[in-house]
């Protein structure tokens, strides 16, 4: 008993050498104080380890969930992180608690933009002439931005200008004026104003990151892709995770829209690698299987995205635009209407799902939603509306109407383009006036892509007019 007894004091005795520096660096998370946290929380924010130093201010919080500095911080790294709704969850605690609503005018702008409360950052949060300039400024560009996403383009232009009245060459503000006037299509002005920053800091990421925006827009493909991947792999600047986010997508859509799908999978694999919660790189591979003619693969695939995003309204137009092409007509109804309720100025989704309605036989359905495009759409851009509004009314029986809106979407076309001269000659000839429609074909040159179509119209417009044999010749040679 003794021996055994001894022996167990000795175990004991040897073990505290070891055990005790094991404690002291196991345990001393344990011993942090809420102001040792904060001030670790701080070193690592500055020196970039956004996780990190989240999760010690979580930490904190669990101890002290009144302390406002530590919210006021997890939020803008929340924010940074792009975890927008939990940022402007901790700005509300932290106001709740004592903040001044002033002191974070900036922060909770930004989480308010994020989450798409436009309205709030326009009615809660005035630029006040408490704030030094530069920190005005940089509100008065929020602003701007709010204004851009309400599509009030005028006032979003005004916010832009007045910042630049009080920080002359804010690169945010110069930004937002090129972001409107890419909206209003004016490339060159907002190449100009880009340039205006990048001439400053030639790595600044969301100037890049327009222009390449921009190029995407002119169908600059080649270039976009060389500017997206610049600025992913250029090492000397960091790039927050929704930069990153929106620099790879854009490379995978530049390397889609070149045929590049072999190396677009591999981008979006990349993506999804990096962003596995997130809808968008399952959008991108259903968007390549839909380009392969893969349809029922592109629908698994953004059925997928639906039952985590059922509002996602690129998802639903893409999911019918797949079921239109695979002839299952209702459900391409279901999923368009779904897209165009969500996003009612998709032009795209519109007049796709007035064609799935006029393969329904649903011409009513279509001329009504034909018509409201028509309103919303500019004047010079109408030409296809026209000439679909031309064909729901022949289809419904209104062959008056339907033969002035093909007439007009020629006019409106430039009146010599092939295809449209064709389509206006079909109506002619199918609304029993075929020889104004073997006219128009008179007249159209011999063209190698439109040939046969144009033969198969003379051969309905001599039927027609009951020139049999003339009909049966021309047949004959097709």
């Amino acid at each position: 008993m003794f021996m055994v007894k001894n022996r167990f004091r000795t175990c004991k005795a040897g073990l505290i050498p070891v055990v005790l520096p094991l404690l002291m660096v196991c345990g001393c998370d344990y011993f942090k104080t809420e102001q040792m946290r904060l001030e670790d929380a701080r070193f690592l924010y500055q020196e970039g380890d956004y996780n990190t130093a989240a999760i010690e201010l979580k930490k904190l919080l669990q101890s002290d969930e009144r302390n406002v500095e530590a919210r006021v911080l997890l939020g803008k790294i929340q924010l940074w992180l792009g975890q927008s709704r939990q940022a402007e969850s901790q700005f509300a605690k932290a106001i709740e608690y004592g903040a001044s609503r002033e002191q974070l005018a900036i922060p909770m702008a930004k989480a308010y933009l994020a989450v798409g409360k436009y309205s709030q950052v326009l009615n809660e949060l005035p630029p006040d002439a408490s704030l030094d300039p530069e920190n005005r400024a940089e509100l008065m560009v929020l602003r701007g931005r709010a204004y851009k996403a309400l599509s009030q383009q005028g006032r979003a232009r005004a916010e832009f200008e007045r910042a630049l009245a009080t920080k002359p060459d804010f690169a945010q503000a110069y930004l937002g004026l090129a972001e409107v006037s890419l909206a209003e299509r004016a490339y060159r002005e907002a190449e100009l104003l880009i340039e205006r920053v990048v001439a400053e800091d030639s790595a600044y990421p969301d100037a890049l990151l327009l222009k390449s925006r921009i190029l995407m827009e002119q169908a600059q493909y080649a270039e976009a892709e060389a500017l997206f991947t610049e600025l992913i792999d250029q090492g000397q600047v960091v790039l927050s995770p929704m930069q990153e986010f929106r620099a790879l997508t854009g490379l995978a859509e530049a390397q889609f829209r070149q045929g590049k799908m072999d190396v677009a999978i591999k981008s979006v694999n990349n993506l999804e690698r990096r962003y596995p919660r997130h809808p968008m790189p399952k959008y991108m591979v259903a968007l390549v299987e839909y380009a392969r003619g893969n349809y029922a693969k592109a629908v698994s695939y953004l059925q997928s995205i639906l039952q985590i995003a059922p509002n996602y309204p690129s998802a639903q137009f893409l999911i019918g635009a797949s079921n239109y092409a695979l002839n299952n007509l209702e459900q391409a109804s279901f999923y368009l209407s779904r897209a165009v309720d969500v996003e009612p100025e998709n032009g795209h989704a519109r007049k796709l799902l007035a064609m799935t309605y006029m393969r329904l036989n649903e011409p009513g359905k279509a001329r009504e939603l034909l018509q409201r495009s028509m309103l919303s759409e500019d004047a010079g851009d109408n030409s296809e509306l026209l000439m679909m509004l031309g064909k729901v009314s022949l289809q419904s029986g209104n062959i008056d109407a339907g033969l002035d809106y093909i007439e007009r979407s020629v006019e409106s076309g430039g009146g010599g383009e092939a295809d449209l001269q064709m389509e206006l000659a079909a109506a002619y000839i199918a609304s029993g006036k075929p020889e104004l429609g073997a006219h128009i074909l008179e007249g159209l040159p011999d063209n190698g892509e439109y040939d046969y179509r144009k033969g198969v119209l003379e051969v309905m417009a001599r039927i027609k007019q009951r020139e049999t044999i003339e009909a049966q010749e021309k047949a004959e040679t097709l």
